[in-house]
């Protein structure tokens, strides 16, 4: 099946994850620079899997493919990255039909208005996902990267097709309602599988990874 939210994170160092980032300039994993700082610059992240709400802050005009040199090879890597008020823009634009288009899984509503708290909070203007450990768990991986495009194209005007692809590429469990974005903040109970979806809708700041940033779903 799978281990729970803490235990995945507990394996951080072996996990396979997903980062949302933010930087000072323009273009895709910014954590290859050795100026990153993730305390600073890591919005969120997930363990195996990209969370449900992410790629609803990007465009396919967003997509971008660049060279980097690792390890003495070139490899490229692909991901979004777009100026933060374009990202706020592009959640904003989407929101009621996100919203609309997830209602039987519950009300995404108030977590769409903490991930844009989230951005509009980073300190820094450029806003990317950084997927290559993700990608690396398909083969090839550039159908991966290639089914990524698609999905962001159809969030303008998500059908079912569309939310059950972004329900399986954040590994979702099929239980529904979805918790309260609230659920560590007011200290809630809730299941194991209520843990896992609330982790998957957005992702886990530092209270609950331990790694990057403090997250408003996770601490007041």
């Amino acid at each position: 099946h799978r281990t729970s939210t803490l235990g995945a994170f507990a394996g951080r160092s072996m996990s396979n994850r997903s980062y949302l980032c933010c930087s000072p300039l323009p273009g895709i994993y910014p954590s290859f620079s050795v100026d990153y700082d993730s305390d600073v610059q890591t919005l969120a992240n997930d363990v195996y899997c990209i969370p449900l709400l992410w790629p609803a802050l990007f465009t396919p005009e967003d997509f971008q493919r660049a060279d980097f040199e690792v390890d003495g090879e070139v490899v490229i890597g692909q991901a979004p990255s777009a100026p933060k008020q374009k990202v706020l823009e592009t959640l904003r634009r989407r929101r009621t039909g996100v919203v609309q288009a997830f209602k039987g899984i519950g009300d995404l509503a108030p977590y769409v208005n903490m991930l844009e708290r989230v951005v509009e909070d980073a300190p820094y203007e450029f806003i990317s996902i950084e997927m290559d450990e993700i990608a690396a768990l398909n083969d090839p991986e550039e159908d991966f990267y290639e089914a990524f495009e698609r999905l962001l194209s159809g969030l303008d005007a998500p059908d079912e097709d569309v939310c059950e692809q972004l329900i399986a590429l954040a590994a979702m469990e099929h239980s529904w309602p979805i918790p309260s974005v609230r659920l560590h903040l007011d200290s809630l109970e809730g299941s194991e599988d209520d843990y896992w979806n609330h982790c998957r809708v957005l992702g886990a700041g530092s209270d609950v990874s331990g790694m990057g940033r403090p997250v408003p779903w996770e601490t007041a």
